[in-house]
């Protein structure tokens, strides 16, 4: 059961905040927060998470180094 609540909590770690729906997949410089989707990322001046000027922002990837992750799908 531990396994599955931390499936979970993974999920959740890689939903955006803003919307809600979508993967997290960028990352707000200079602060480092991951916690929006493409789409969403677009729409904030500032982190919604430490509230720091965001000058640019940076899509990642995950990979398949994440074993948990491929339960997810």
């Amino acid at each position: 059961m531990n396994k599955l609540n931390d499936t979970c909590s993974m999920s959740k770690r890689l939903t955006c905040k803003i919307c809600g729906d979508k993967e997290v997949q960028m990352v707000f410089i200079p602060c480092g927060h991951a916690v929006s989707c493409v789409s969403c990322s677009q729409s904030v001046v500032i982190c919604i998470i430490c509230r720091a000027p965001i000058n640019a922002r940076v899509k990642f990837f995950l990979t398949s180094n994440f074993p948990e992750l491929a339960e997810l799908n």
